[in-house]
């Protein structure tokens, strides 16, 4: 009988990224490819990066102060 190839389930449904620059977008486009991706929030001072990651649909919301995005986060990465 041959192997299953369900994807592992993800901890969290709920991600929030501070710093979309080159580490924070990376790992949001990678959260995108995942089967079941995760709500992916980003947050950053630089207001060009959160129009970027809209655009390129790699992220769900943006903000630019933790209080927006954050709280609401199973698991945030710092970029």
């Amino acid at each position: 009988m041959g192997s299953l190839n369900v994807p592992p389930r993800l901890g969290f449904s709920r991600v929030g990224i501070v710093g979309l620059g080159l580490m924070g977008g990376s790992l949001a486009r990678a959260l995108r490819a995942l089967h079941g991706a995760p709500d992916v929030a980003a947050l950053s001072r630089d207001e060009e990066e959160l129009r970027a990651g809209l655009a390129a649909g790699v992220v769900d919301r943006v903000g630019v102060s933790a209080g927006e995005i954050l709280p609401d986060r199973e698991l945030v990465v710092y970029a």
